[in-house]
């Protein structure tokens, strides 16, 4: 990660937004997993790290902001999605092929950064995408000199520390968009289950 990005402070707080078709593999009726609400993008730089997209809540206040944050990230990728569409000649199921915004969850840096262990650094970095100021990254930076015999069970490491970042978790705080009234009973019906540190948090 570049030294230029901001890296927030324990105290700060981050938002995950929540996405359908992502948050359930294009089912309405699946079962909440835990591995689809932290799904962290792998990267292959000089020391690989895995990155998990969140809005920085310094910069989104109120519940209001993040919700328009995350609708303005489904249109952004539902513009994306069809353009990809149209170059194929494919036609999108407007339910189940395009981006839907369901709420977000609230977890503090400070969970992220003590959910470390023997094999990632974890920490949080601003960096804005897109016209987004409040867009940043939970980054799983791999240690340098692990052990090669036997190598480190990675994956379970990983694992662990998405159960940590749960655990710090509140929420969710639930939003249907505008443009996705038409589909409000099918979103609705999507099953988000209570995040461990309910009620929310301050601000939401």
């Amino acid at each position: 990660m570049s030294e230029e990005l901001k890296r927030l402070e324990p105290n700060d707080v981050v938002a995950r937004c929540v996405f359908y078709p992502e948050i359930a593999k294009g089912d309405l009726k699946a079962s909440f997993d835990l591995t689809r609400l932290m799904y962290f993008r792998e990267v292959t730089t000089v020391q690989r790290s895995w990155l998990l997209s969140v809005g920085w809540r310094k910069k989104l206040p109120k519940a209001d902001d993040v919700h328009a944050y995350g609708c303005r990230t489904a249109s952004n990728t539902n513009k994306r999605r069809l353009r990809d569409a149209e170059k194929k000649g494919i036609t999108l199921d407007p339910l189940h092929g395009l981006a839907h915004y369901l709420g977000f969850y609230d977890f503090g840096v400070e969970t992220c950064e003590k959910s470390s262990n023997a094999i990632y650094t974890v920490y949080v970095e601003n960096e804005p995408e897109n016209g987004e100021d409040a867009h940043s990254h939970v980054v799983l930076l791999e240690k340098s000199g692990l052990p090669t015999k036997p190598p480190p069970n990675k994956a379970s490491a990983r694992t662990q520390i998405m159960e940590a970042l749960w655990n710090g978790c509140s929420g969710p705080t639930r939003h249907i968009c505008a443009n996705d009234e038409e589909f409000r009973p099918e979103l609705e019906a999507i099953n988000l289950q209570d995040g461990p540190r309910n009620p929310q948090m301050a601000g939401a």
